[in-house]
């Protein structure tokens, strides 16, 4: 698999970016609280959905919507995911719920649950079903 691309929108300290990737290694570097860190989680949250990051952590403050999408090819074929979340309020609790996930094979896009996006994605970078 090779990121080609990466765009985020209300994630940590990026209100809005997109990187694009050459072929080859790729070296992240920058001062402490640059953002490299908010980068590899926004790629793991295209990926995975939220794993071990709390969502209300990774969103920017007062943000009402958050937006990862992640561009990559694999064994000759194009990849993107995109995950947007929105911001929802209840009994006092504020947490971020998937607005939308969809996930494009060379172009031909397919909407997703959060749990089916992530099994899919699992099963394209071969990983097994059940790592224990």
């Amino acid at each position: 698999m090779e990121i080609r691309r990466l765009r985020v929108q209300n994630i940590r300290s990026y209100e809005s970016a997109e990187l694009t990737f050459s072929s080859g290694t790729t070296f992240l570097s920058g001062d402490v609280g640059a953002g490299k860190t908010s980068l590899l989680q926004a790629i793991e949250m295209a990926l995975f959905g939220f794993a071990e990051v709390e969502p209300e952590h990774l969103v920017r403050h007062q943000a009402t919507r958050a937006e990862v999408a992640l561009s990559f090819e694999g064994e000759g074929h194009r990849y993107e995911i995109v995950r947007r979340f929105k911001r929802v309020v209840r009994r006092g609790r504020t947490t971020f719920e998937l607005e939308r996930s969809s996930f494009s094979a060379d172009g031909a896009t397919a909407q997703y649950s959060q749990t089916e996006l992530r099994q899919r994605v699992i099963e394209l970078l071969g990983f097994p079903d059940n790592p224990n």
